[in-house]
């Protein structure tokens, strides 16, 4: 009989060390529901979160750039050739 692997899980701490930020931010992402964690704890007061792979790998996903976004024209210049156009010296 085989059982399934546990999935891998991690700290606060070394989510905070994978992505170069502060503890207290991991933090505030599970807190705000943008990171998905558990408590693997017994205790409310001073929980003890575990972050899977896949709310990870999720979490990364979502906020991955996208790349850069077009620049407006700009309206002046916009605005004066059809300044131009609609009176023509």
């Amino acid at each position: 009989m085989s059982v399934a692997p546990l999935p891998r899980t991690y700290t606060c701490t070394e989510i905070a060390d994978h992505l170069r930020v502060d503890v207290d931010t991991v933090r505030a992402w599970i807190k705000t529901g943008e990171l998905g964690a558990f408590n693997a704890g017994n205790s409310q007061i001073k929980p003890r979160w575990r972050i899977d792979a896949d709310s990870l790998e999720a979490f990364k996903r979502r906020r991955m750039a996208t790349g850069p976004t077009p620049r407006p024209k700009n309206r002046k210049q916009v605005a004066g050739k059809d300044y131009i156009k609609l009176f023509p010296e």
